[in-house]
């Protein structure tokens, strides 16, 4: 196994959000060749053969692995169009609702085919950190969503491909933010065959169940026509609970932000 792939691509300590660099915007990735891309039905068949303590993996869909049914129960998904898997941990909210809240984003843009049984036990180790880990709790007292925008914003910025405009936070009412970003130029072609215009990160904590949700959603037209400005399916919509780090927040959406 390459350790040293392993170790960077897993690494919580890496210095992931460069504090210490200019802001400056990165250019577009060029993506691989498809066929040479990393088979992450592969990598879940791999996670499903091992247990997380008593709890068996299992796969619920061709993106899903689960180990557990109640609360602490542990979860990856794939998520193709962003090159990331995704850990998730189950939690209940102060209305005693079930919430699947976030604790790892992992890119796999970097991978390539034959990394699969390396990625597959990256992501087991990471499952089972979490797994010895107290289950997060939800808090209807949480006051740093000010200083959570700010951080996301930040290294949203250090991370920001050169498409990427940055035109400041707005507060929309209490405990909810709205980071926006124009697109260069006239907008940017989306795969489906759509100009996207705008991009936006909210940000909300709703006190009476205690979560914190960020969900991202681009803004733009129908490509040959006129500005629509109609607002697109959520790009990733994530839950946390206040008892989570800021930083484990702040870099799940840095993640899912640098593969959009």
């Amino acid at each position: 196994m390459n350790k040293s792939f392993k170790s960077w691509i897993f690494n919580e300590k890496a210095d992931i959000f460069g504090f210490d660099k200019k802001i400056e915007p990165i250019k577009w990735k060029k993506l691989q060749d498809p066929s040479d891309n990393l088979r992450v039905d592969e990598v879940l068949k791999e996670i499903t053969k091992s247990d997380l303590g008593i709890k068996c993996g299992r796969q619920l869909w061709s993106n899903i692995v689960e180990w557990g049914y109640f609360t602490g129960a542990i979860k990856v998904e794939s998520h193709p169009a962003s090159f990331s898997l995704e850990v998730k941990r189950k939690v209940e909210d102060l209305e005693g609702k079930t919430v699947w809240v976030t604790k790892r984003v992992v890119s796999i843009l970097e991978t390539k085919k034959g990394q699969e049984a390396e990625i597959a036990s990256g992501m087991i180790d990471e499952c089972r950190k979490i797994d010895e880990e107290m289950v997060d709790m939800p808090s209807r007292d949480f006051t740093k969503i000010e200083n959570l925008v700010s951080k996301i914003s930040y290294h949203m910025r250090l991370k920001a491909q050169e498409k990427f405009i940055f035109k400041g936070v707005k507060k929309m009412k209490e405990n909810s933010y709205i980071t926006n970003w124009q697109m260069a130029g006239m907008g940017v072609e989306a795969p489906s065959q759509r100009r996207v215009e705008q991009f936006t990160l909210n940000t909300t904590y709703y006190p009476e169940r205690g979560v914190i949700r960020c969900w991202a959603s681009d803004i733009g037209s129908e490509s040959g026509g006129d500005f629509a400005w109609k607002i697109r399916p959520s790009e990733w919509d994530l839950y946390f609970v206040p008892t989570q780090s800021i930083d484990e927040i702040v870099k799940a959406n840095v993640v899912m932000f640098e593969m959009y």
